[in-house]
Protein backbone atom coordinates (compact mmCIF):
# COMPACT_ATOMS: atom_id res chain seq x y z
CA UNK A 1 0.00 0.00 0.00
CA UNK A 2 2.42 2.44 1.12
CA UNK A 3 5.80 2.84 -0.78
CA UNK A 4 9.42 1.96 1.28
CA UNK A 5 10.78 5.67 1.45
CA UNK A 6 7.68 6.91 3.50
CA UNK A 7 6.13 4.53 5.60
CA UNK A 8 2.91 5.08 7.48
CA UNK A 9 3.29 5.94 11.25
CA UNK A 10 2.83 2.96 13.63
CA UNK A 11 -0.92 2.02 14.56
CA UNK A 12 -1.59 1.37 18.03
CA UNK A 13 -4.89 -0.48 18.37
CA UNK A 14 -6.08 1.88 21.50
CA UNK A 15 -7.24 -0.45 24.74
CA UNK A 16 -10.47 0.02 24.65
CA UNK A 17 -12.99 2.66 23.26
CA UNK A 18 -12.87 4.53 26.89
CA UNK A 19 -11.44 7.79 25.78
CA UNK A 20 -11.51 7.90 22.01
CA UNK A 21 -14.51 9.80 21.27
CA UNK A 22 -13.66 12.54 18.73
CA UNK A 23 -15.57 15.81 18.73
CA UNK A 24 -16.10 16.16 15.40
CA UNK A 25 -19.84 15.83 12.93
CA UNK A 26 -19.35 16.04 9.89
CA UNK A 27 -17.62 13.88 7.33
CA UNK A 28 -14.93 15.94 5.98
CA UNK A 29 -13.94 16.35 9.76
CA UNK A 30 -13.53 12.56 10.48
CA UNK A 31 -12.02 12.15 7.64
CA UNK A 32 -9.39 14.90 8.19
CA UNK A 33 -8.94 13.53 11.83
CA UNK A 34 -8.52 9.91 10.16
CA UNK A 35 -5.27 11.31 8.10
CA UNK A 36 -4.16 13.64 11.06
CA UNK A 37 -4.14 10.71 13.61
CA UNK A 38 -2.32 8.16 11.37
CA UNK A 39 -0.27 10.59 9.49
CA UNK A 40 -1.53 9.83 5.69
CA UNK A 41 -2.43 11.92 3.52
CA UNK A 42 -4.57 12.20 0.49
CA UNK A 43 -3.00 9.69 -1.90
CA UNK A 44 -2.58 7.76 0.91
CA UNK A 45 -6.34 7.79 2.06
CA UNK A 46 -7.49 6.96 -1.46
CA UNK A 47 -5.40 3.85 -1.70
CA UNK A 48 -6.80 2.59 1.55
CA UNK A 49 -10.30 3.27 1.28
CA UNK A 50 -10.06 1.99 -3.04
CA UNK A 51 -11.43 5.24 -4.39
CA UNK A 52 -9.44 8.02 -6.08
CA UNK A 53 -7.76 11.00 -4.75
CA UNK A 54 -10.21 13.03 -6.93
CA UNK A 55 -13.28 11.89 -5.14
CA UNK A 56 -11.06 11.46 -1.69
CA UNK A 57 -10.89 15.35 -2.74
CA UNK A 58 -14.34 16.10 -2.88
CA UNK A 59 -15.04 13.96 0.15
CA UNK A 60 -12.61 16.63 2.64
CA UNK A 61 -14.45 19.81 0.90
CA UNK A 62 -17.88 18.74 1.01
CA UNK A 63 -18.75 18.37 -2.45
CA UNK A 64 -19.78 15.19 -1.95
CA UNK A 65 -22.04 14.68 0.69
CA UNK A 66 -21.64 11.19 1.85
CA UNK A 67 -19.16 7.53 1.86
CA UNK A 68 -20.59 4.49 0.44
CA UNK A 69 -19.96 2.00 3.56
CA UNK A 70 -18.41 -0.59 0.94
CA UNK A 71 -15.30 1.69 1.14
CA UNK A 72 -15.40 3.26 4.58
CA UNK A 73 -15.34 -1.14 5.35
CA UNK A 74 -11.85 -1.09 3.66
CA UNK A 75 -10.60 1.08 6.42
CA UNK A 76 -11.59 -1.52 9.22
CA UNK A 77 -8.46 -4.46 9.17
CA UNK A 78 -6.25 -1.25 8.01
CA UNK A 79 -6.49 1.23 10.85
CA UNK A 80 -9.25 -0.48 13.23
CA UNK A 81 -11.53 2.35 12.62
CA UNK A 82 -15.11 1.54 12.68
CA UNK A 83 -16.40 1.99 9.51
CA UNK A 84 -19.73 3.13 10.64
CA UNK A 85 -18.45 6.00 12.59
CA UNK A 86 -16.74 7.16 9.14
CA UNK A 87 -19.75 6.67 7.40
CA UNK A 88 -22.37 7.91 9.54
CA UNK A 89 -20.88 9.48 12.93
CA UNK A 90 -21.69 6.42 14.82
CA UNK A 91 -19.54 5.73 17.57
CA UNK A 92 -16.75 4.15 18.39
CA UNK A 93 -14.31 5.35 16.63
CA UNK A 94 -11.95 2.02 16.64
CA UNK A 95 -12.76 -1.49 16.42
CA UNK A 96 -11.28 -2.86 19.64
CA UNK A 97 -9.54 -6.17 18.67
CA UNK A 98 -8.14 -6.88 22.04
CA UNK A 99 -12.57 -7.33 23.31
CA UNK A 100 -13.43 -9.30 20.66
CA UNK A 101 -13.76 -12.58 22.38
CA UNK A 102 -14.38 -10.94 25.53
CA UNK A 103 -18.30 -12.54 26.20
CA UNK A 104 -18.83 -8.79 28.32
CA UNK A 105 -18.30 -6.63 25.43
CA UNK A 106 -21.80 -5.35 24.14
CA UNK A 107 -21.57 -4.84 20.83
CA UNK A 108 -24.44 -2.77 18.73
CA UNK A 109 -26.07 -4.38 16.25
CA UNK A 110 -25.21 -3.70 12.69
CA UNK A 111 -27.72 -2.63 9.82
CA UNK A 112 -28.60 -5.79 8.20
CA UNK A 113 -27.38 -7.21 5.33
CA UNK A 114 -28.46 -7.22 1.79
CA UNK A 115 -29.07 -10.45 0.14
CA UNK A 116 -26.83 -11.47 -2.98
CA UNK A 117 -29.22 -11.59 -5.79
CA UNK A 118 -28.44 -13.07 -9.21
CA UNK A 119 -27.20 -9.91 -11.69
CA UNK A 120 -27.60 -10.85 -15.51
CA UNK A 121 -25.22 -10.16 -17.68
CA UNK A 122 -27.12 -8.18 -20.44
CA UNK A 123 -24.50 -7.17 -22.75
CA UNK A 124 -20.77 -6.51 -23.75
CA UNK A 125 -19.68 -2.60 -24.04
CA UNK A 126 -16.48 -1.65 -25.60
CA UNK A 127 -15.30 1.49 -23.56
CA UNK A 128 -14.10 3.82 -25.71
CA UNK A 129 -12.93 7.38 -25.33
CA UNK A 130 -14.12 9.51 -22.41
CA UNK A 131 -15.85 6.90 -21.02
CA UNK A 132 -18.08 6.01 -24.26
CA UNK A 133 -19.76 2.91 -24.19
CA UNK A 134 -20.36 0.87 -27.93
CA UNK A 135 -22.14 -2.36 -27.96
CA UNK A 136 -19.91 -5.24 -29.11
CA UNK A 137 -21.49 -8.27 -29.35
CA UNK A 138 -25.40 -9.82 -28.25
CA UNK A 139 -28.14 -7.36 -27.86
CA UNK A 140 -29.03 -5.58 -24.39
CA UNK A 141 -31.54 -8.31 -22.91
CA UNK A 142 -30.15 -11.61 -24.26
CA UNK A 143 -27.80 -12.14 -21.84
CA UNK A 144 -25.17 -15.29 -21.26
CA UNK A 145 -25.01 -15.56 -17.31
CA UNK A 146 -24.82 -13.88 -14.05
CA UNK A 147 -23.15 -12.21 -11.27
CA UNK A 148 -24.39 -12.75 -7.57
CA UNK A 149 -24.36 -9.38 -5.92
CA UNK A 150 -25.35 -7.92 -2.86
CA UNK A 151 -27.86 -5.27 -4.02
CA UNK A 152 -31.86 -3.91 -3.34
CA UNK A 153 -32.58 -3.34 -6.73
CA UNK A 154 -34.65 -5.98 -8.23
CA UNK A 155 -33.87 -4.33 -11.78
CA UNK A 156 -29.98 -4.73 -11.28
CA UNK A 157 -27.90 -5.26 -14.53
CA UNK A 158 -24.35 -6.00 -15.61
CA UNK A 159 -22.13 -5.10 -18.61
CA UNK A 160 -19.17 -6.97 -19.23
CA UNK A 161 -16.42 -4.46 -20.39
CA UNK A 162 -13.94 -4.85 -23.52
CA UNK A 163 -10.98 -2.33 -23.90
CA UNK A 164 -8.62 -0.92 -21.68
CA UNK A 165 -9.36 2.79 -22.05
CA UNK A 166 -10.49 3.13 -18.63
CA UNK A 167 -8.29 1.44 -16.80
CA UNK A 168 -7.08 1.14 -13.59
CA UNK A 169 -10.62 1.90 -13.04
CA UNK A 170 -11.87 -0.96 -14.63
CA UNK A 171 -10.01 -3.62 -16.01
CA UNK A 172 -11.04 -5.28 -19.48
CA UNK A 173 -12.76 -8.59 -18.63
CA UNK A 174 -14.33 -7.18 -15.84
CA UNK A 175 -18.17 -6.16 -15.14
CA UNK A 176 -19.96 -2.68 -14.21
CA UNK A 177 -22.87 -3.51 -11.93
CA UNK A 178 -25.70 -1.05 -12.73
CA UNK A 179 -28.74 -0.49 -10.20
CA UNK A 180 -31.06 1.67 -12.24
CA UNK A 181 -34.00 2.11 -9.55
CA UNK A 182 -31.58 3.82 -6.77
CA UNK A 183 -30.66 7.61 -7.27
CA UNK A 184 -27.05 8.26 -7.85
CA UNK A 185 -25.43 11.48 -5.53
CA UNK A 186 -22.37 13.62 -6.41
CA UNK A 187 -19.50 11.38 -6.47
CA UNK A 188 -21.25 8.03 -7.47
CA UNK A 189 -19.93 6.77 -10.75
CA UNK A 190 -23.08 5.97 -13.15
CA UNK A 191 -23.86 5.00 -16.93
CA UNK A 192 -24.92 8.02 -18.72
CA UNK A 193 -28.02 7.42 -21.39
CA UNK A 194 -28.77 9.83 -23.81
CA UNK A 195 -31.39 10.17 -25.74
CA UNK A 196 -29.61 9.92 -29.32
CA UNK A 197 -28.14 6.31 -28.06
CA UNK A 198 -25.10 7.04 -26.16
CA UNK A 199 -23.90 5.25 -23.45
CA UNK A 200 -21.21 6.29 -21.26
CA UNK A 201 -19.90 5.85 -18.26
CA UNK A 202 -18.89 8.59 -15.95
CA UNK A 203 -18.61 10.15 -12.36
CA UNK A 204 -21.12 13.02 -11.54
CA UNK A 205 -19.90 15.74 -10.04
CA UNK A 206 -23.09 18.05 -9.58
CA UNK A 207 -26.36 18.91 -10.77
CA UNK A 208 -27.60 22.11 -10.98
CA UNK A 209 -30.48 24.01 -12.22
CA UNK A 210 -30.78 21.32 -14.81
CA UNK A 211 -27.15 20.56 -16.03
CA UNK A 212 -25.16 17.42 -15.06
CA UNK A 213 -21.22 17.83 -14.68
CA UNK A 214 -20.12 14.70 -15.28
CA UNK A 215 -16.13 13.61 -15.11
CA UNK A 216 -14.48 10.79 -16.87
CA UNK A 217 -13.55 7.62 -14.99
CA UNK A 218 -9.70 7.67 -15.63
CA UNK A 219 -9.26 11.33 -15.88
CA UNK A 220 -7.43 11.67 -18.84
CA UNK A 221 -10.97 13.80 -20.26
CA UNK A 222 -12.18 17.50 -19.65
CA UNK A 223 -15.19 17.19 -17.57
CA UNK A 224 -18.38 17.16 -19.71
CA UNK A 225 -21.72 19.37 -18.97
CA UNK A 226 -24.96 17.91 -20.12
CA UNK A 227 -28.53 19.26 -20.27
CA UNK A 228 -31.36 17.35 -18.51
CA UNK A 229 -33.07 17.33 -21.70
CA UNK A 230 -30.30 15.45 -23.23
CA UNK A 231 -30.25 12.26 -20.75
CA UNK A 232 -32.80 9.44 -20.74
CA UNK A 233 -31.52 8.77 -18.04
CA UNK A 234 -28.53 8.27 -15.49
CA UNK A 235 -28.60 5.01 -13.94
CA UNK A 236 -26.18 4.42 -10.49
CA UNK A 237 -23.13 2.47 -10.56
CA UNK A 238 -23.16 0.19 -8.08
CA UNK A 239 -19.54 -1.51 -8.05
CA UNK A 240 -16.81 -3.00 -10.05
CA UNK A 241 -16.98 -6.82 -10.56
CA UNK A 242 -13.90 -9.14 -11.63
CA UNK A 243 -14.17 -11.75 -14.16
CA UNK A 244 -14.09 -14.42 -11.48
CA UNK A 245 -17.58 -14.07 -9.87
CA UNK A 246 -19.33 -14.77 -13.25
CA UNK A 247 -21.46 -17.45 -13.38
CA UNK A 248 -22.47 -18.96 -17.24
CA UNK A 249 -25.82 -19.74 -17.91
CA UNK A 250 -26.09 -22.92 -19.65
CA UNK A 251 -27.96 -22.62 -22.97
CA UNK A 252 -30.70 -24.99 -23.86
CA UNK A 253 -31.11 -25.94 -27.54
Amino acid sequence: MFTKDRQAAPIKTPPSNEGYTIKVTSLPERLQWVMDKHNINQVELAQLLGIDKQNVNHLLHGRTKRIKLEYAMNLAPLLNINPYWLANGTEPVYIDKSQRNDKSTVLEDGPPLISLRAVPVVGSVQAGDNGLLQETQYPVGLGEGYLEWPTKDANAYALRVRGDSMEPRVRSGEFVIVEPNLKPDSGDDVVAIFKDGRRMLKRLLVKKDGEFMLASINETHNTITVFEEELEALHLVGGYCPSGRFVKTKVVI
